[in-house]
């Protein structure tokens, strides 16, 4: 989100996205008659700044490669993600937190970094996350 155009709500758009695609797998998994559904549970990681974009297409039917360490942290928070949780960084939890209950469940050390990073687990239950609206929306659209 916020690529290839820069948008200030970046970091509730990934949240909104990633709350939305566990809402719909979860539904999924409990309506659906495929044998597999009810397997299907994925883990998400999210973290806020700047990012390296591949060359440009001439069209965005094929996503475009996103290199950089944001992309690398939100990589490690999916791998450390447990099934059907959502983790973000402490950049992306402060952009979000007034959307709903954001848990800090602690701190790891990734690389070479000199001080530990903060992680966040965002609650997925419609009872602890009410809906928003897009902060500078300007058409007012809610999620």
């Amino acid at each position: 989100f916020g690529a290839p155009i820069a948008q200030e709500n970046h970091a509730q758009r990934a949240v909104l996205a990633a709350r939305d695609l566990h809402w719909e797998l979860d539904r999924y998994r409990h309506t659906s008659a495929v044998a597999f559904a009810s397997e299907l549970i994925v883990s998400m990681g999210l973290h806020t700044g700047p990012v390296i974009l591949g060359e440009e297409r001439e069209t965005w039917r094929v996503a475009p490669v996103v290199i950089g360490d944001t992309a690398i942290l939100a990589a490690s928070y999916e791998d450390m993600a447990p099934p059907g949780t959502i983790l973000c960084s402490a950049t992306t939890a402060h952009f979000v937190q007034y959307m709903g209950h954001v848990e800090a469940i602690g701190s790891l050390w990734e690389g070479g970094q000199s001080v530990p990073l903060m992680l966040y687990r965002i609650h997925t239950e419609a009872s602890m996350m009410p809906p928003v609206a897009y902060v500078g929306s300007t058409s007012g659209v809610h999620a």
